[in-house]
């Protein structure tokens, strides 16, 4: 456990936030490619939602991005500190600034290596998800066509006696349901309906959990003001009996 993660574990203990619970989480907040005031925001809702405290979240909030900016900085820099003695270790010649100059070089090929395996990992995901999706509809064209044939073959030996429609009959008879093709278009849509649903259901009982624990921490400020407020009034008649 770095020294970050253990301030900010007492730094939530202190405000009665069970950090096993929301240090990860906020953690993971401030690692994130998000804009500073999306981090602010967030991690104040999280602040604001969990901490039964009346502090200044606000300011909780600017001391955890602070200090957690400080400690990545000072770690940066131990890093690069011990690479520079490694380097001259190993007998590695020039000048100070080309040593720096190669850490951060192979640092950067690092880190591009890092992000070049994500994004073909990514890459190869999709690719598998679409080799999937057409290898079905070639073998529903497959089916269809094999099908088609034998029809054909049912017709030319007189098996197969259905008039052949016009463009009104057409209109007026479409598809049939049965059609292998139109059920995995169906079956299709109603994945990417089910998943769009979904999506929508998860977000607004994200929101209505927001709204609700908003309502729990406003009904418990008005009754720890209540409380206080008869528990003044007990003094104050206690006072006036003596």
């Amino acid at each position: 456990m770095s020294n970050f993660e253990c301030w900010l574990s007492d730094r939530l203990d202190a405000l009665r936030v069970d950090s096993e619970v929301f240090s990860s989480y906020i953690q993971g907040i401030l690692e994130g490619d998000e804009k500073h005031d999306e981090k602010t925001e967030s991690i104040q809702d999280i602040l604001e939602s969990a901490s039964t405290e009346s502090v200044d979240i606000a300011g909780v909030t600017q001391e955890i991005i602070r200090m957690y900016n400080e400690q990545s900085g000072l770690e940066s820099s131990i890093g690069t500190s011990q690479a520079l003695d490694a380097a001259t270790e190993d007998g590695q010649e020039g000048t100070f600034e080309d040593k720096v100059r190669t850490i951060f070089s192979k640092q950067n090929a690092k880190a591009s290596e890092s992000a070049n395996k994500r994004k073909a990992s990514s890459t190869e995901e999709r690719e598998k998800l679409r080799s999937s999706i057409l290898s079905q509809y070639a073998e529903v064209e497959v089916a269809s066509a094999e099908n088609a044939e034998e029809d054909i073959i049912k017709a030319s030996a007189g098996q197969l006696a259905t008039p052949a429609l016009n463009p009104k009959d057409k209109r007026k008879n479409p598809p049939s349901s049965s059609d292998p093709l139109l059920m995995k278009n169906t079956n299709a849509q109603q994945v990417l309906d089910a998943e769009k649903l979904k999506r929508e259901r998860s977000k607004q009982e994200s929101e209505a959990k927001k709204v609700k624990d908003k309502t729990d921490r406003e009904n418990q400020k008005k009754k720890e003001a209540e409380r206080r407020e008869k528990e003044k009034q007990r003094t104050q008649k206690g006072e006036r009996r003596r």
